[in-house]
């Protein structure tokens, strides 16, 4: 596949809640189906776009939008957070 052609995608990613609790069920419903066709769900959007005729929009994101697990990370977020301030 060309480069430019993909997308990096961030968490979190949002959606309805009675949308995606819809396709889930689906999903559930679905899954030795899903299996026998080799099909390997990778994420929720991809959930949604299986199960519902909804097209998950994209929104730019940031390097800086980071998930805060770790000490190390809660560092980072603070030097983000200080260069933000200025």
């Amino acid at each position: 596949m060309q480069r430019n052609m993909m997308w990096m995608a961030q968490t979190p990613q949002v959606f309805d809640f009675y949308m995606i609790y819809d396709a889930y069920s689906r999903l559930m419903e679905s899954e030795e189906q899903l299996e026998e066709d080799g099909i390997v769900v990778t994420d929720d959007a991809m959930v949604l776009e299986l199960f519902t005729d909804i097209k998950v929009k994209l929104v730019m994101g940031d390097y800086r939008n980071i998930k805060v697990t770790t000490t190390d990370d809660l560092q980072i977020a603070r030097l983000f957070a200080k260069e933000t301030d200025r």
